[in-house]
C-alpha cells in the first residue's frame, strides 16, 4: 500500500521533494562543517541518483530522448520494469562499510565524499521506497530475482 501517494509521478516534482526532504540533512551538513561545496554536492547526489531513470527510458521509449517524455516517468507502469540500478538497499549497505572503513577520525568524517554520499543517499532512498509502498521493492536483488517488474 503507497502511503506517500500524494507524490506526484512526474520526475521533476519528484525531484523537488527530494530536495524538500533532504533539508534537515542539510541542515546537518551545515552545521557541522559551514560548507557551502558540501551542500552543493549533497543536493546534486540527491537529485544525481536519479540518473538512473534513463536506462528505463531508454529500455521502452528507444534511443530518442524527449525530455518531456523523461519527466512524464510513466515508462515504469507503461513497460511494467523497474531498473533503476543506483537505487538499491545493497548500494546503502556498502556505503555504510566503505564509511566504517574511512573514518579514520570521526571529526573529518562530515568532509568526505563518502559520508556525504551516504548522507545524501539515505533519505532519497527512503522517500523513493515510501513513494513506491515497499521497501523490499528497491533492493537489487529482490527486483532482480522478479525480472525488475515495476512493483511486484
Amino acid at each position: 500500500m503507497n502511503l506517500f501517494y500524494f507524490i506526484p509521478k512526474n520526475l521533476l516534482l519528484h525531484e523537488v521533494i527530494h530536495l524538500f526532504a533532504t533539508l534537515p540533512f542539510l541542515f546537518i551538513v551545515w552545521k557541522k562543517t559551514k560548507s557551502i561545496k558540501l551542500i552543493i554536492l549533497t543536493i546534486f547526489i540527491t537529485i544525481i541518483i536519479d540518473i538512473d531513470h534513463i536506462l528505463d527510458y531508454f529500455l521502452y521509449y528507444g534511443f530518442s530522448l524527449d525530455f518531456i517524455k523523461f519527466l512524464k516517468a510513466d515508462y515504469f507502469s507503461q513497460s511494467g520494469h523497474a531498473y533503476v540500478l543506483f537505487h538499491g538497499w545493497e548500494w546503502l549497505a556498502l556505503l555504510v562499510i566503505i564509511n566504517m572503513k574511512s573514518m579514520v577520525n570521526i571529526k573529518k568524517k562530515w568532509k568526505t565524499f563518502w559520508f556525504i554520499l551516504l548522507f545524501a543517499y539515505t533519505p532519497h532512498l527512503i522517500l523513493d521506497s515510501l513513494n513506491v509502498g515497499s521497501f523490499l521493492f528497491y533492493s537489487i536483488l529482490y527486483r532482480l530475482f522478479h525480472s525488475f517488474t515495476y512493483l511486484v
